[in-house]
């Protein structure tokens, strides 16, 4: 998710967490269709961002929501995105991470 910034569209602040399971059997292929992992940098994550919705926040910058998958398999959703962002040349103004804040 990303909220338009009112002073212009770079560079962006993210709120990051992870949101996925693990087999522990078989942690990097096998079937986990639980929510066994970072159950509370998810919630809060979702706390965070509705009061900032409620509360009509409107960031100077833009502000991107980010949950990843594939952490236990190695980082795999944020790697992909941060490569993705080099290449493309996206600023980051700040990174706040929430896993496993609860």
């Amino acid at each position: 998710m990303k909220i338009a910034g009112t002073l212009g569209s770079s560079p962006v602040t993210i709120l990051g967490t992870h949101m996925d399971s693990i087999n522990l059997n078989n942690p990097t292929s096998g079937r986990a269709p639980g929510a066994d992992d970072d159950g509370t940098g998810s919630v809060n994550m979702m706390e965070a961002l509705r009061i900032i919705v409620d509360s009509g926040f409107k960031p100077s910058t833009p502000l991107e929501v980010h949950w990843y998958s594939g952490e236990e398999a190695g980082l795999l959703g944020s790697n992909a995105i941060a490569t993705s962002y080099r290449v493309a040349g996206v600023k980051v103004k700040a990174f706040m991470e929430l896993d496993m804040s609860g």
